[in-house]
Order: C-alpha cells, then structure tokens, then sequence
C-alpha cells in the first residue's frame, strides 16, 4: 500500500536508459532481416508466422515501444527512495568511459559504442563472476521483455503475430461464461465512523482465510473478513499481463531476496493467491502427511483430514474433466517413452473449458473457483461482511489475549480500532509474520524456516506447431519422475506450462537482439516447464524491519535442494528429447543451448546429447541470472508441538498470545512439494473447528 515518489531520471541517464534498452530490443541488420524472412518462407506453415510479421519484428525498437518511459514509471513503483540511488549511480557510471570500463570491459561511455560491442557486453554480464554485473543483466532484461512482450496489443506481439490478450473470448463467442454477484465491501465511511465489533476478525482473504471466514459465519458467528488487496469483480479484469501484474501482486510483481536469488510472486488482492493461482488442485501426498505426524501434528495423518481433502476437492469443483492441451500431450509422450511417472492435475475449474491462459491475472470468465467464488461467497450467505484495500497494522492485544485489530482503511487518515473476540492471522507466509511480529509477538521461530518452494523452467522447440494461444490450460499435468531422487522425498517434480510472451521472453537467455527476436518469432513450436523443488534445507527468513511494508526475505539455497533443480533440469530434458524436442534451452546461464542437427537423431542416446547432460551437471545453479521464482511460500510460522521449535500450537492459536490464531500457509510445517493451494485449504479447515470449539467453550463458561 505504500506509494513512492516517481522516479526521475536526468537527461545523461535517460540517454543511457535508452541505449540499454535498444541494445536488448533493437532493429536487425538487412542481413538478418533477409535471413529472417527467408526461414520463415520456407518454415511458416510451422512457425504460424509469415514473412511480414518477420519484417514487421526485425524493426522494433526499444524507442518504438517506449520501454523506457515504462520501466522507469514502474521502477518508480517497485523500487524503494532508499535503493534508487544505487540504480542512478550505474546510469552514471555508464556514461563514463572510465565507469563503463569497469562494468563492460569498454574505455568508452556505453552510449557511444557499436551495436556489436554493446550487445557484447551486455550478454557478459549472463555470466560474469561478478554478482552485482549479473543482477544488471536480469534486471535490465526482465524489465526490458515482460513489457516488450506483455501489453494488450504492441508492434512487438503483433510481429510475432500473437493475438490480443481477450482473442480467445472474441474467437469463442460460445465460451460459457459463469456470471457472479459482485461481492459488497463495507464502506470507508462505515469503516471509520462506526464502532465496529464482530466475534472473529479474519485478515486475509485467500486459501486459508476464506475458508476460516465460510466456516466461522456457517457456525453463527460474526465475520469480518479484512483484504489488503483490492477487490475486483470478474468482469473488471483485463487479462493483459502489463496492467493486471501490477495491479494484483504486491511490489508490481516481484519481491526479491536479499541475495537476488530467488523472485516471490505476492498476490495482493481479494481472494489472495486464489484469485492468480493456476487453479492446479493436487492433494497432500502421503508421504508427507506422514512425515508432520510424526512431527507430533497426528491430524495429519487422521481420517478427519483425508475428508476435509475430500471436501475442499468438492467445493473448488476440483476435476481432471477437459484438462488437456499439446504441451501436455508431448510431456506424457516423453514421459511414457522414458517409463517416467506422468498424470494430468485436476483444476479448480468444474470441469469446464478455461482456455484463456491467463490465470495467473484472475479469472475474467468467472470459472475458476478461487475463494471469492467459493468460500467467501459462503461466507456473505451467512452474513460475513468484507473490507477490502485496508492494511492491518497490529493485533491488538489485552492481558495476553487477542481482543481486536488496529488497521488503515484504504486512504483515510488515522487508526482503525475493531473489536474481536478472535482474531485469525491468514496473510499468508510473507505477512502474517510481519503482522505478528508488528503486534508485539516475540516467539523466535515467528519469520523462520521459510520454505519457498523455488521454481526455474526449461524451455524447447519442436519442429512443428505445439502451443496456440488459448489453446488448453496453463497447466495441464505433472511428472513426479524427479520427486526421490535422494531417497527422502525432497526432490522436484515437472509441470507443463502454457506459452506466454512475457514468461517465455524473459526466461530465454539472450544473447544478441536479433536472435532473441528468432526465438520469438518461432514461439508457437515451443514448449515451457516448471520445475518446483521441495526445498528441505535452504535456509530461510523473514527479515522484521518497521520502516518497510514490503517483506525482507533471506534465503540461501541449500547444495541438496541445488541438486534437485540440477537433477530436475536434467530429467526434464530427456523427457523433452525422448518427446521430438530439436532445440533445448537450460535455465541455467552457463549452459549453453543444444540443438540437434539437420541430420543428426533425436534421441537420449545421443552421444552429444549424453554430454551435454553432463555439462548441466557441472553447471550447478548460478545464483542470480538462473530464473528462479517462486509463488508457494510456506512455513514461516510452522505449526508443531514445542515453542522452542514452533511459532504456533497444533491448534493454529499462536504460543504467545491466547484468542490469536493462525489459518494460512505459514503454518504448514514443511515444504510440500506441489501446489499448496488445497493444504491450506484443508489445513484452514481444521484450524477453523478449533476457533470454533474455543468460541462455544467461552460460552458456556
């Protein structure tokens, strides 16, 4: 909710800005334009292209698209007073002959060297040994290409002739559909004129606090359900990637690690993660329900648990039903040539077509059946009201006990007091440590342990059409092929993954404009993975800082859960090979592209494809420019059976404070490895039953 002041720059910086920038997205030479279009003369009816979406792309510009005055405004955004200057000195340094020397290796100001050299230079910093030159070359190419290739309708989506982001509903005029009420939030006025006091104030809005909201109200109590994010019925979502990212995810988009290692997907917005999540439903698998109970969290492993699995499966509509599409068919092929595990996912989706690929920006069909179409619907049924766009400063806490909230509603001046008898903490794991933490908790393993479950993609080519847009789901299956791959369960699993500019555009290595401009053109013929690792031991935390209202985390990963990306990575691409897959692009820098010949058979027993396996091996993980993210963040204040060791009770109340309880993911006692989405769910569930027996206890007393 914190705003800053735009970022300005000088004229000297803006002239570098834009040199960047029409280095990363610059015009061809006539040469590589004639070579562009005589590919796509012969390939074409394969690329989905024709030779003047290939002219058309060769001349975009940076300039053309004016990248420059949008990532300035959105850095302005992101990017907080006290790091802008750090920016600007690069900028400056730039400008320098000597400064530019330093970062380039050129004894003259980057503005006035060739296109040849610039692009050089800039394709070093992938894989310098200097960290600081590599977190250049991922912050000036992801902001450079997640616009490039992410507005409604630019010159760039038009060359590589992808259709406008609400094509499919144009094209599908039949698409069913599914219409909901909007969802009333209580006014500013009412907010703080009124004095407020309900039985239980639930702050957040998503897997874990709609579900505690529709249970609390079901059972006759007084919910008030309080969102940081805003609330925005179906129909307002515009399903472009440029406006809804940075309308429905905190930080517009992307909280970094300290060490720049790994970028966190925040959702801010009514419905929480449900509202931008892939809608893949997957249960909590056996194995680690076994390994919480004996952890001393029995519920895990009860009979109670596997029905409230079974009940958040029937209310999410969670179905396998027309979950289909290419990259899924060529994943199970790879998968059954290699004897490898492969499964479509069920979707929250009612066993509904939801082509639109655009999930990760809510859902402007109204199919997808996160918490606003479910529990939180459930919830107004039975009187539960809502307060969206308002932050939550601190619990309020008396002798002990948890008696209210202290909040900001939306811009109206001053503090909010509401009353409660219960207070649940569902923030989700970057902010319900803050908010304990704000409120005065001291229990040390609140902002601890946090698991992220990190995730890097794998991206290859085929020599025929796979991916039209709007063609399927975004995700469509999973390979448990990687999961054990140390005998302890805490390994990877691969998911395919729909064809998105903006992803695929800012995951491909770059290495000169014209080539990325290529692998663009081609991008109907590509396919792109996920590869999630459950994290076992990277150390991980949330980092307490008053003055900031953007989460701080520290994580390290761990030479165990590298090897799972490693090993990940690898299977990935045998599966991709085993599939037909000619060009395979490792997420890894320091790797570079395979591409098998002409002539040459695609086959894992390819000699040079066996070494190339190797060379991904020894590779490692290069912090920084492997494009790691990761949108399932957990365990930051575990459940467990000990205060030494635990941030909050087997009952979700928090150990330091009675009536304060916690229904989110930060409770989840380990990395889960899948989609966490229907374990908070259930989870919330339980914790749910027992605010709902303290509540019926303190009555009767």
């Amino acid at each position: 909710m914190t705003e800053y002041p735009p970022l300005t720059l000088s004229l000297s910086q803006r002239v570098v800005m834009d040199a960047l920038l029409n280095t990363l997205v610059g015009p061809m030479t006539v040469e590589q334009e004639e070579a562009l279009v005589r590919k796509v003369e012969a390939n074409g009816h394969i690329y989905k292209v024709t030779p003047s979406n290939a002219k058309s792309l060769s001349k975009i510009t940076a300039d053309s698209l004016d990248l420059t005055s949008l990532v300035v405004e959105l850095l302005g955004k992101a990017l907080h007073p006290d790091a802008r200057g750090d920016f600007l000195s690069v900028l400056d340094s730039l400008n320098t002959a000597e400064g530019n020397q330093a970062l380039t290796g050129f004894p003259q100001p980057f503005v006035g060297l060739s296109r040849e050299q610039r692009e050089q230079a800039l394709a070093s910093w992938r894989t310098s040994p200097v960290e600081s030159m590599r977190t250049l070359y991922k912050t000036f190419t992801g902001l450079c290409f997640s616009f490039a290739y992410s507005s409604k309708r630019t010159s760039m989506m038009e060359g590589i002739a992808y259709e406008d982001c609400d094509a499919f509903f144009k094209q599908h005029p039949d698409y069913e559909v599914v219409e909901h009420e909007r969802m009333p939030m209580m006014s500013t006025e009412e907010a703080t004129t009124k004095k407020l006091a309900y039985d239980v104030v639930v702050v957040g809005s998503g897997a874990g606090g709609g579900v505690a909201a529709a249970e609390l109200a079901m059972a006759g109590y007084s919910v008030l359900v309080i969102e940081r994010g805003k609330y925005y019925h179906h129909s307002e979502l515009m399903q472009c990637e440029d406006k809804d990212f940075q309308k429905m995810y905190d930080s517009s988009g992307m909280v970094p690690t300290v060490q720049d290692n790994v970028d966190s997907l925040l959702a801010n917005v009514f419905g929480g993660g449900t509202t931008v999540n892939y809608s893949v439903c997957i249960k909590t698998q056996d194995y680690v329900r076994k390994e919480w109970a004996e952890l001393g969290l029995t519920h895990f492993a009860s009979s109670q648990y596997d029905e409230d699995l079974d009940r958040v499966f029937k209310r999410i509509g969670a179905s396998k039903d027309k979950v289909e599409n290419k990259a899924s068919k060529k994943l199970k092929e790879g998968c059954d040539a290699l004897n490898y595990h492969f499964e479509k996912v069920h979707l929250n989706t009612n066993g509904k077509r939801h082509y639109c690929l655009r999930c990760h920006l809510g859902c402007s069909s109204g199919i997808k059946q996160g918490t606003q179409n479910t529990w939180l619907r459930d919830a107004l049924n039975h009187g539960a009201q809502f307060l969206d766009r308002t932050k939550v400063n601190r619990v309020v806490i008396k002798n002990g006990k948890a008696v209210g909230v202290e909040c900001q509603v939306r811009d109206a001046e001053g503090h909010v007091f509401i009353s409660a008898k219960r207070v649940v903490a569902s923030c989700g794991t970057l902010r319900t440590p803050l908010l304990l933490q704000s409120s005065g908790l001291k229990n040390p393993n609140i902002g601890q342990n946090i698991r992220l479950q990190p995730a890097t993609m794998c991206i290859a080519y085929f020599d025929e059409p796979i991916m039209q847009q709007s063609e399927g789901h975004l995700i469509s299956s999973i390979s448990f092929a990687p999961e054990n791959w140390n005998g302890d369960y805490y390994g990877s699993k691969i998911e395919d993954v729909g064809m998105i500019p903006g992803l695929l555009s800012s995951r491909l290595p770059w290495y000169s404009s014209a080539h990325h401009k290529d692998l663009m053109l081609r991008h109907k013929t590509s396919i792109l993975s996920i590869i999630l690792v459950r994290d076992k031991d990277s150390n991980g935390q949330l980092l307490y800082d008053a003055r900031s209202d953007t989460p701080i985390i520290d994580y390290k990963i761990s030479s165990h859960d590298e090897k799972s990306f490693v090993v990940g990575i690898e299977t990935n691409m045998k599966i991709f090979v085993a599939a037909g897959a000619r060009e395979l692009y490792s997420p890894q820098p320091n790797v570079e592209p395979f591409i098998f010949g002409k002539d040459e058979a695609i086959s894992v027993s390819n000699p040079r494809f066996i070494q190339w396996l190797e060379t991904i091996r020894k590779a490692g993980i290069m912090t920084i420019t492997t494009p790691i993210a990761a949108a399932h963040h957990i365990s930051s204040c575990r459940m467990g059976i000990d205060p030494k060791t635990s941030a909050t009770k087997p009952n979700g109340e928090t150990w330091d404070v009675k009536n304060l309880y916690v229904a989110d993911a930060s409770v989840i006692p380990t990395a889960i490895g899948v989609n966490p989405m229907v374990t908070i769910e259930a989870t919330s569930l339980h914790v749910s039953r027992q605010v709902i027996a303290s509540l019926r206890k303190n009555s009767t007393l």
